[in-house]
C-alpha cells in the first residue's frame, strides 16, 4: 500500500472509532433518559407529588446511581429518606 492509501485506511479507522463512541453515547443517554423517567414514576407513585429540588437531584444522576435508586425505592418510607439517600450519594 501507498502511503495516501495508509492514510486513507487510518482516517477512516478514527471514523469508524468516532462513530462507534457516538452510537454508544447515544445508547448510554437513551437509557439514562428511560431511568429518570421510570424513577420519577415510581417516586410520584410512591410519594406523590416530588419538590422540583429532588427531581433535579435525581435527573442529575448517573445510569448506575439511578440503577440503584431503584433498587431503594421500596425500602424508602418517606421524601426524607429519598432526600438522605440522594446526599449519601451526592457526597460518596
Amino acid at each position: 500500500m501507498t502511503v495516501e492509501e495508509l492514510e486513507t485506511v487510518d482516517r477512516r479507522g478514527i471514523m469508524l472509532q468516532d462513530e462507534k463512541g457516538r452510537i454508544a453515547y447515544a445508547r448510554e443517554e437513551g437509557q439514562i433518559i428511560q431511568a429518570i423517567a421510570l424513577v420519577k414514576r415510581l417516586l410520584k407513585k410512591r410519594f406523590g407529588e416530588i419538590p422540583a429540588a429532588t427531581v433535579s437531584q435525581v435527573e442529575s444522576l448517573s445510569l448506575a446511581e439511578l440503577e440503584s435508586l431503584t433498587d431503594e425505592i421500596l425500602d424508602l418510607t418517606s421524601l426524607s429518606d429519598l432526600s438522605n439517600w440522594l446526599e449519601r450519594i451526592e457526597n460518596g
